[in-house]
């Protein structure tokens, strides 16, 4: 096994922890979701009230923590490769004079391409109206909260 080895890993530089609920990766998941948490409809309004609450949770807890929450722009994207490089020049000196065991250093906002969902009302031969949910590619908003803890450092 040794002789397929060609390095080693004697620290980690960045961790990535993505969160994903397996379950809602299809339409009727979600429609349940949203059932359980009191909707009646899966209209994109409804969708559009949890954005907004997420967004506000967000703005929220960053005011809590006293941390920023940097957009990033086609500028930053020019200028860095990678939002980790922005946050180790952005907070280098704050990271250095760190005193506390583990915090949060920013929160980076980004708007991406991803799968995700969307309605539409479809209209039958009848002239029966109901809304259909379907997957689809959508630029949503996109957080990157990253903390320095005492183990792992800047992640």
């Amino acid at each position: 096994m040794k002789a397929h080895i060609r390095f080693i890993y004697t620290s980690f530089d960045r961790i990535l922890l993505r969160g994903y609920l397996p379950n809602l990766f299809v339409e009727g998941s979600i429609i349940n979701l949203l059932r359980n948490l009191g909707f009646s409809k899966h209209t994109n309004g409804v969708l559009k009230t949890l954005t907004d609450q997420l967004n506000s949770h967000i703005k929220k807890a960053a005011d809590n923590l006293g941390v920023e929450v940097h957009w990033w722009s086609s500028a930053e994207s020019a200028k860095y490769r990678s939002n980790i490089d922005f946050v180790e020049e952005r907070y280098s000196k704050e990271l250095q004079e760190l005193s506390v065991k583990s915090k949060v250093i920013c929160i980076i906002k980004s708007l991406e391409n991803v799968r995700t969902f969307a309605n539409k009302e479809i209209k039958t031969k009848s002239g029966k109206v109901f809304t259909k949910m379907y997957p689809c590619n959508k630029f949503v908003s996109q957080y990157y909260i990253y903390i320095y803890d005492q183990d792992l450092g800047l992640c």
